[in-house]
């Protein structure tokens, strides 16, 4: 690919982030309108404030890729980080700093 290809893809690309103060099934729901109507490439969420298995069962979206991180230091205190970026675009290395027990960073 050439870097005018490159910079084209950059200069359009549709980021989002949200505090969502815990996902909740009707905040998923919503959320997923969001994503049909704004169809942004990449969107950070944190303080999802779900554990491994709501994370499983809630964070499936449509044309995303998932990525996530729960706090597992005191959980009920909230915390949490999710990325989402679109299958079309392509993603490379995926990271999990383990090294801040009680902090969550991930990244692509």
């Amino acid at each position: 690919m050439s870097n005018k290809k490159n910079t084209n893809i950059l200069s359009k690309l549709k980021l989002v982030h949200w505090n969502c103060f815990k996902l909740t099934n009707e905040r998923c729901l919503d959320f997923e309108l969001f994503l049909k109507e704004f169809n942004p490439d990449i969107v950070s969420l944190n303080e999802i404030k779900l554990n491994e298995y709501e994370c499983n069962r809630a964070l499936n979206f449509e044309g995303y890729i998932t990525f996530y991180k729960v706090r597992n230091i005191n959980p009920s205190y909230g915390g949490g980080v999710c990325l989402l970026v679109k299958e079309s675009l392509s993603v490379s290395n995926t990271y999990v700093f383990d090294g801040f027990p009680e902090d969550e960073i991930l990244g692509v």
